[in-house]
C-alpha cells in the first residue's frame, strides 16, 4: 500500500515512559483522594471484627468484638493489673499479716493447713500433684 508509514520503536524506549505515566497516575489518584482513603481504611480497621486478643480468629464466632473494643478492653485490663500490683505492693505487710492470722486460726497452723490441702488433693487422683521446695541460705 502506498502511503503507509511504519515506525518501529524498541520496547526499551517505550517501557520506562509507560511505567512513569502509570506511576504518575497512581500517585495522583492517591494524593487526590488521600483523606477519603485514609478515613476509609481507618474506619474499616476500627470496625473490623476480632477476637478478645484483637486478632481475627479462625472461627467467625470468636470475632465478636470490634478492633477498637478489643484495644480498649486490653488497655483497661493492663491498667487494672498495674493498679492491683501497686495496691498489693503497698499493702504487702497487712496482707502477709492477714494470711498468717488465717493460718493461725486453722487447727495446728500452717503445717496442718498444708497437710489438710494435700489430703484433699490425694482423694482426687486426676488433680494430684505436689512440688515442695525448701531453700536454705548459706553464709559465705
Amino acid at each position: 500500500m502506498e502511503g503507509d508509514v511504519s515506525l518501529k520503536i524498541s520496547p526499551e524506549v517505550v517501557k520506562p515512559i509507560i511505567e512513569a505515566k502509570i506511576e504518575s497516575a497512581i500517585i495522583s489518584a492517591l494524593t487526590d483522594g488521600k483523606a477519603e482513603m485514609i478515613n476509609g481504611v481507618v474506619g474499616r480497621m476500627l470496625e473490623l471484627k476480632v477476637n478478645k486478643d484483637g486478632k481475627v480468629g479462625n472461627y467467625s464466632s470468636d470475632n465478636k468484638y470490634t478492633f477498637i473494643e478489643a484495644l480498649c478492653m486490653k488497655a483497661i485490663r493492663e491498667a487494672a493489673q498495674r493498679a492491683i500490683v501497686q495496691w498489693v505492693e503497698k499493702n504487702e505487710p497487712a496482707i502477709q499479716s492477714a494470711i498468717e492470722q488465717q493460718f493461725a486460726k486453722k487447727r495446728g497452723g500452717m503445717a496442718k493447713a498444708f497437710i489438710d490441702g494435700l489430703t484433699e488433693s490425694i482423694k482426687s487422683s486426676w488433680r494430684f500433684g505436689v512440688d515442695v521446695n525448701f531453700n536454705t541460705l548459706k553464709d559465705d
